[in-house]
């Protein structure tokens, strides 16, 4: 009976290893060659991704540098004027690098409070208080401008302030095509009454229908300018239709005030911000493992999956290489978003980086077996050098590759330590975990820990205003 017994469930763990890795004896070695899932599953979502991005969102620009695109659109002050944007081209044959950001690139602003972005936009929301509405004196429309900006011999700003003071002893203000006494919805009244300062107004979805008296003339005026969220830094400024669409800016057309709006959500697209203007994104160190910036990129990350991630699965497992897959980019980015925190960047360089770390400690698990152990790890080091260079193209991060790799390594030491370990021996005996194996997992999450900690917690390293590009007095933008 035990022999029967026996007997079927050799045949059931023979079925098994059929079904999930081949058996094959090699240097007296019984290993196991597992059927690489892992890497047919992400190299079939990076490609659909891929294919999906250009679809929905086109090619951008083609080329190395910066493209200028000058028209003459319609401004706030009912005038043509003369516009240039400089627009970054993508040598990968992809999107635009603006939708990247949308569709989950690695941005750290997306990721988490970013105190050197928001001191700017708490300057301008504090400069947009002191704001009035413009009115031109023919009648022809109004919009929300500062004394400076507002053409005195062709228009009166309707402004209140301690002298000058508006309705209710108010200020601040005032503000085209809205008041609080003219509003319904939301209503103004305690214990949520307006304040008296314009940047903290909400945006009114419903106007109430009491007659507006004549004299109230930024109630009356036909608004020329709303709104419109431009570049990645989450600016904003007041400005026609026109002149928001050919930047390509997110226009706000129901809104009145740059404060009404969170520019930055805009930017990042996704999921909306669970608290205004606390970016929460944390998952882009996730997505963008999986976002490539255009066909040559894709096909690049695909050949290394071919030749290198395929053929490592089928040695290790497509448990343990999910792990090294993730962790090292996950890692990577990490690290990545702490010293480039302004600079998007999209792609599993980490991950790949991370693969090459292991083939070193199976080569030199394996150095007595194969033929030229040396020619092999100098054809890993040459390629790995490549990749080097290949990251200094646009949106390819070289930081992803280096502390992609160191992740990847303290992973491959912790999963690959003697032979039964590296690779799917047949037996029970890789099952058991070595002491120095937990060592090295232990210090692995550790370091991915200790790094998460650190981007949340850290104030950006880099001046912000040596990464704002853009000029509003001459009206050019870099975008």
């Amino acid at each position: 009976m035990s022999i029967a017994l026996q007997r079927t469930k050799s045949r059931a763990l023979k079925t098994i290893g059929m079904l999930y890795c081949g058996r094959k004896q090699l240097f007296g070695l019984h290993l196991l060659f597992f059927r690489p899932f892992f890497t047919y599953y992400v190299t079939s979502v990076q490609i659909l991704v891929c294919l999906a991005s250009i679809f929905f969102h086109g090619f951008g620009p083609i080329g190395i540098d910066h493209r200028e695109r000058t028209a003459s659109v319609l401004h706030t002050s009912v005038v043509l004027r003369q516009v240039s944007i400089y627009e970054l081209e993508n040598i990968w044959l992809g999107p635009k690098f603006s939708d990247l950001v949308h569709l989950g690139a690695k941005y750290a602003p997306c990721m988490r409070r970013d105190h050197q972005i928001y001191a700017e936009i708490e300057k301008e929301r504090k400069a947009e208080s002191q704001t009035g509405c413009c009115i031109f004196n023919d009648g022809i429309g109004c919009f929300q401008a500062s004394e400076n900006e507002c053409p005195s011999f062709i228009a009166t700003l309707v402004k209140w302030s301690k002298k000058t003071k508006g309705p209710l002893g108010r200020t601040s203000g005032a503000v085209c095509g809205q008041d609080p006494n003219y509003c319904d919805e939301p209503l103004s009244a305690p214990p949520s009454a307006w304040p008296d300062d314009i940047s903290e107004w909400p945006m009114c979805r419903r106007r109430s229908h009491h007659i507006v008296p004549e004299n109230e003339r930024h109630l009356h005026c036909e608004i020329t300018g709303h709104p419109c969220c431009i570049l990645l830094h989450g600016q904003c400024r007041i400005t026609t239709r026109e002149y928001c669409d050919f930047v390509q800016g997110f226009y706000h057309a129901n809104a009145t005030l740059c404060s009404q709006v969170s520019c930055l959500s805009e930017v990042c697209g996704m999921l909306p911000f669970l608290r205004r203007d606390h970016p929460d994104q944390i998952y882009r160190l996730f997505l963008s493992l999986f976002l490539h910036a255009g066909l040559l990129h894709c096909f690049l990350t695909f050949l290394v999956h071919w030749f290198y991630m395929r053929d490592l699965e089928k040695l290790i497992g497509w448990s343990r290489m999910a792990v090294l897959y993730m962790g090292s980019g996950i890692g990577g980015n990490l690290v990545s978003a702490i010293l480039m925190p302004y600079q998007p960047e999209v792609g599993p360089s980490g991950s790949l980086f991370g693969i090459f770390s292991f083939l070193p400690v199976i080569l030199v698990e394996f150095r007595r077996i194969i033929a030229k152990p040396w020619g092999a790890l100098r054809d890993l080091i040459l390629f790995t050098l490549v990749l080097f260079l290949i990251g200094t193209l646009p949106w390819i991060d070289n930081w992803a590759h280096i502390f992609g790799f160191i992740f990847g390594l303290l992973i491959s030491l912790g999963t690959c330590h003697t032979y039964s370990s590296c690779v799917c021996i047949y037996g029970p005996s890789h099952l058991n975990p070595t002491a120095s194996q937990v060592k090295w997992e232990v210090l692995g999450l550790f370091c991915n820990l200790k790094m998460y900690t650190t981007f949340i917690n850290i104030r950006s390293i880099k001046r912000w205003s040596e990464n704002t590009s853009y000029n509003l007095q001459n009206n050019e933008l870099l975008v």
